[in-house]
């Protein structure tokens, strides 16, 4: 391969001969309207406080950026050889085929042409490959750009820093980078409440984790409670609030509770209402969307209770916001304010910041649509649960925006625990199901669900982003069953501070607290609980998802403030629970989700 000098004058007159050349042949598939836009300056090297800039216009960029990539490293060359050069480029970007983006800019040229004292070597040509196919992730061609930057590719170099460790699978990059635009459930501001329990007598708790020392506000307009209070990086901070504050009448209260802090925090919150006992993770303002879907569930015994209900509670943030539930259940009718509700009926309800919207129903709820016109919260769960025919006990979670929903899930076997998962779809949905053994392809309806009871370790692949929630309770009790939301592979995070707690108002022993862990299997070596090795697991399996292999495994901890992160940082799943002897609860540890700009 013929090799040329780039330089300035080179890229201002290749982008100018492609303009024309593309227009007439590459460009011919852009068929959406163009409008002026100012142009966008790209730097491609800066080397000694010189960089160089191409002023693009950004009204065609998609399509011309493609072919760019190609003159970094080409200069005039003929019409045919342009030409077959653009064709290459091209289809190796339509195809999604990075690895063979790689070998077409190759790494020599990369060093005569860019960078003359970086070494060819085998981990430069894999972060070359991992920025690359993070990038295309993303399906931002401008990104693309910014991200090979000579000066980065350079500096990573030199310092010898592994990305993506000791694995050279395709599949595990682009399934596990974090794209651009992403947030995490940490935050600053927080909206969130309580739902109702069977269980009378207790306290619900937040619990607030940081990074860093600083101070938090609480605000719960119910109670008239209004405080400042020191959190610090090196504990969990409990805060005690009255179970006054549950979400328990049917229509608007003002029970919203309200946190807001001046550091980077994760909140949590749990219930520990006589035996009802059940936890969640509290998602920042952030984070929140103005479209849900309700994800509950209900098993009742024989004796047909009446507390097994199904529920859900709007938290409103906004002066006035205007909300529509369709509603979806599988039996029996609500009345609330004189009216019945039945299945696909509709409730318009206004609400204004910190009001709350509660409703529930001896029939499952799951499936009912939230439709809002400014960002909302939402919590759901079940009042009392039968799992297995079991005693009862509290669930609850606050729900994930369907903007944020995931795709691709290792549904892990818990610890010493029988559990049931449901695959929740917003739109009708094709999903491939892996048990280790065989493969099953699934539709589920709009609004629907698919549950499996006392399943072992299983992976899915939707055709289109659901919601997964697991539904657990101890395998050698009855008592014990907890909901958590499960995180898709897309939401993995590199690394999380949480707290494991224990204010059970009954200390029934035995005690048990458990991390389940879900990784690729060749980067667990990486991890590093509370700044150790992991060296002793409760269990471990695998399972393989798109020719990846991924270990889950089960950690027992102690109570109070742990952290763990991967060396390498490479993304992974995070779920906490613990239980005594009639009690339990789940949650996942935080979540990294995708944030409009």
């Amino acid at each position: 391969m013929v090799f040329f000098k780039m330089n300035l004058y080179l890229a201002f007159f290749s982008l100018t001969l492609m303009q024309g050349k593309l227009e007439g042949n590459a460009m011919q598939k852009d068929t959406e309207p163009r409008k002026e836009e100012d142009p966008l300056s790209i730097p491609l090297i800066d080397v000694g406080g010189a960089p160089l800039v191409a002023m693009l216009d950004t009204s065609s960029m998609n399509v011309r950026i493609k072919s760019f990539i190609k003159t970094l490293m080409a200069t005039m060359l003929e019409d045919s050889q342009r030409k077959q050069i653009q064709n290459i480029v091209m289809e190796t970007l339509t195809k999604d085929s990075t690895t063979d983006l790689i070998k077409n800019i190759t790494i020599q040229e990369l060093n005569e042409e860019l960078v003359s004292d970086v070494k060819t070597s085998i981990p430069f040509r894999e972060q070359m490959e991992n920025i690359v196919m993070e990038t295309l992730k993303q399906n931002s061609s401008i990104e693309l750009i910014r991200n090979i930057a000579v000066q980065e590719i350079m500096t990573r170099n030199q310092s010898g820093e592994e990305i993506i460790g000791d694995s050279n699978q395709d599949v595990q990059i682009e399934k596990i980078s974090r794209p651009f635009g992403v947030t995490e459930t940490i935050g600053k501001t927080f909206y969130l409440g309580f739902l109702e329990s069977y269980g009378k007598y207790g306290d619900l708790y937040l619990y607030i984790v940081s990074s860093s020392d600083g101070s938090c506000q609480l605000c719960i307009p119910s109670t008239g409670i209004n405080t400042t209070f020191s959190v610090l990086s090196t504990r969990v901070k409990s805060f005690k609030i009255s179970p006054d504050v549950c979400l328990d009448h049917h229509g608007i209260q003002r029970k919203a509770v309200f946190v807001k802090c001046d550091i980077p925090v994760s909140v949590y919150g749990l219930t520990y209402l006589s035996d009802e006992v059940d936890g969640f993770l509290a998602l920042p303002y952030e984070v929140f969307g103005q479209d849900y879907m309700v994800t509950s569930f209900t098993l009742k015994t024989p004796r047909n209770t009446p507390h097994s209900n199904s529920n859900f509670g709007i938290i409103a943030i906004s002066k006035s916001t205007n909300i529509t539930i369709t509603f979806r259940m599988s039996g029996g009718i609500i009345n609330y304010k004189a009216t019945r509700y039945g299945n696909d009926d509709i409730l318009n309800i206004t609400l204004v910041r910190f009001e709350t919207f509660y409703l529930s129903h001896d029939y499952d709820l799951s499936g009912t649509l939230i439709t809002a016109s400014s960002p909302v919260a939402v919590m759901s769960g079940v009042r009392t649960s039968y799992l297995r025919n079991g005693y009862g006990n509290h669930m609850e979670e606050m729900i994930i925006p369907n903007e944020h929903l995931g795709r691709d899930f290792i549904v892990p076997k818990l610890y010493d625990s029988q559990c049931n998962f449901r695959i929740f779809a917003l739109e009708q949905t094709r999903v491939r199901t892996y048990n280790n053994s065989s493969v099953v392809y699934i539709n589920i309806q709009s609004r629907r669900f698919k549950e499996y009871e006392n399943y072992d370790l299983y992976t899915l692949q939707s055709s289109v982003p659901v919601q997964v929630q697991l539904y657990c309770n101890g395998a050698s009790t009855k008592y014990d069953a907890f909901m958590a939301t499960l995180p898709s592979i897309q939401h993995f995070k590199s690394s999380y501070k949480f707290p494991v707690v224990n204010d059970f108002k009954y200390t029934d022993r035995p005690q048990h607290f458990y991390l389940t862990i879900i990784i690729q299997s060749y980067a667990k070596a990486g991890l590093r609980l509370d700044s150790k090795e992991i060296s002793n697991y409760k269990g471990t399996s695998t399972v393989t998802l798109e020719s990846t292999l991924y270990s889950v495994i089960t950690v027992e901890l102690s109570v109070g403030l742990h952290e763990i992160q991967q060396n390498n940082d490479i993304p992974f799943g995070l779920i906490v629970f613990g239980r005594n002897k009639y009690s339990g609860y789940g949650f996942p540890a935080g979540f990294s989700v995708n944030i409009k700009p």
